[in-house]
């Protein structure tokens, strides 16, 4: 069994039909206090949104500051998090935020001009704030 890939809904299926990788964190120096995530294209790619909104939606989780650092192409939280505390983040974000309150799918876009989410599936669109 590949673990380096979860479902979303964060089991182990193997032969669930959407996955993301497990996510890649990496502690900075301890002095700085600092997190790198260094999957979180990939991660973000499998959710079908843009790294950025996962950052701030793990921030929003974590309740810390997050930045991007474009010339190193760096996604960093404030603080010290093990890889179990980012991904339950993750998970919890997931649920809240990209599942589709009619089906339960997490094959949904943000439709960015009209400020909703459409599901894929089951045609579903709402506003999630």
């Amino acid at each position: 069994m590949d673990l380096t890939k979860l479902s979303v809904d964060g089991s182990l299926d193997m032969f669930a039909r959407h996955k993301m990788p497990v996510v890649e964190v990496k502690p900075l120096t301890k002095k700085n206090g600092q997190t790198q995530l260094t999957n979180l294209e990939a991660v973000a790619k499998a959710l079908f949104r843009a790294p950025d909104v996962v950052l701030k939606g793990l921030q929003y989780q974590l309740k810390t500051t997050a930045t991007y650092r474009a010339k190193t192409k760096q996604y960093l939280l404030a603080g010290q998090f093990s890889q179990a505390a980012v991904q339950a983040a993750l998970q919890h974000y997931i649920d809240t935020w990209i599942k589709c309150v009619e089906c339960s799918s997490v094959d949904t876009r943000w439709l960015k001009d009209e400020r909703e989410v459409h599901c894929q599936a089951c045609g579903q669109r709402w506003s999630p704030a």
